[in-house]
């Protein structure tokens, strides 16, 4: 009988501890999982590079010349709008030397796919009569990953980009500056208290009735 009792309880201590290794085992798979999962998003972070165009370069128009390579169907007009708004004109050739233009822009982009496309690659070229004075780069690491930034507008990604290789902020050139009056709160006016006027009454000659 004590002999049934020791093997019964041998084995029910055996099966805890397999249970036990088998609930820490999974625990472990699981932190391994996230870890990985966290390490993914990490690693497929944005990556922008840029050498800024100097600042005594007066740009006031840019060629774009056209590559009709590039997939991305809304990448020209986003970098038009974006040149707009710091003032600058621009325009798309077929052949910027052919155009004589003192300024141009060459550029790439590239798609990929999850679901649906998105920009994961881009680079831009500034040149002044064939010379390069300025270039960006944006990428996407591992493609984006996991991170559900990566799905972000063709707008979004590439507006901080062309401010950077313009050397200019995200304000907009020559916008009017808004002048804010401080509030000056009006002094009361001193009630006026009313005025007693004493009116003359007519005196009366009691004598008159004498008469």
């Amino acid at each position: 009988m004590k002999l049934k009792l020791v093997e019964q309880f041998s084995g029910s201590l055996n099966f805890m501890m397999e249970t036990l290794k088998e609930k820490i085992m999974y625990s472990n798979q699981k932190r391994l999982l996230a870890a990985l999962l966290g390490a993914t998003v990490l690693f497929a972070c944005t990556s922008i590079t840029v050498q800024p165009v100097s600042a005594a370069e007066d740009i006031r128009e840019i060629c774009i010349e056209n590559n009709p390579r590039v997939q991305v169907r809304d990448f020209v007009s986003v970098l038009q709008n974006r040149l707009a708004y710091h003032n600058i004109q621009s325009q798309v050739v077929e052949n910027k030397s052919a155009q004589g233009c003192v300024y141009s822009m060459t550029y790439t982009a590239l798609r990929s796919w999850d679901v649906t496309t998105y920009l994961s690659h881009a680079e831009l070229y500034l040149w002044k009569e064939g010379r390069q004075i300025a270039q960006a780069e944006y990428h996407l690491r591992g493609g984006g990953g996991l991170a559900l930034t990566k799905f972000a507008s063709t707008q979004t990604k590439m507006e901080p980009v062309i401010d950077q290789l313009l050397g200019r902020s995200g304000v907009k050139q020559g916008a009017p500056t808004t002048v804010t009056q401080p509030r000056v709160s009006p002094v009361p006016m001193q009630q006026q208290q009313p005025q007693q006027i004493e009116q003359e009454q007519p005196m009366i000659n009691e004598n008159m009735g004498s008469n």
